[in-house]
């Protein structure tokens, strides 16, 4: 089972990981999803890419793990 900290290494890049830096008052210690995500291998699309997507890097991040203006697709 992985512990929290090692899970927050998948979390690098996602729109909520200043949530486990402090968030906006400084007060939290983690983000709220973090308990229970997963490790999983997507491809990493921003929404002004066109088809074909062969040419995406597969990346293993968080379940949870999002970006704005970025959609993923499960592998």
């Amino acid at each position: 089972m992985r512990t929290n900290e090692n899970k927050k290494q998948f979390c690098v890049g996602c729109s909520n990981d200043f949530y486990n830096h402090g968030g906006v008052n400084g007060n939290t210690k983690e983000c709220w999803a973090l308990k229970r995500a997963k490790k999983v291998k997507r491809k990493e699309i921003h929404i002004s890419d066109v088809p074909p997507f062969e040419h995406q890097k597969i990346i293993e991040v968080n379940d949870c793990y999002r970006k704005q203006e970025y959609v993923y697709i499960y592998i």
